[in-house]
């Protein structure tokens, strides 16, 4: 059972966690072989001060709308 934790910034509707949440299930299930039905998912919004995420590490770009994305398997 694989746990995936997806960190947002806050303020996006919630089309945008619907969608991130289908697109990291779909990825897991196309290349790591998780099985249908196996979705579980924590999707948090955060305040912008609680959410630190480099904008330029290492020589990436990245805007205050980045999402931090981390998938646990077992």
């Amino acid at each position: 059972m694989p746990l995936a934790r997806v960190d947002i910034p806050k303020g996006r509707p919630p089309e945008f966690r619907v969608a991130v949440g289908d697109v990291v299930y779909a990825a897991m299930t196309a290349t790591l072989d998780v099985p249908i039905g196996d979705r579980f998912q924590v999707i948090s919004e955060h305040e912008s001060t609680r959410l630190v995420i480099d904008p330029h590490y290492p020589g990436i770009e990245r805007t205050a709308d980045a999402v931090v994305i981390q998938v646990t398997l077992s």
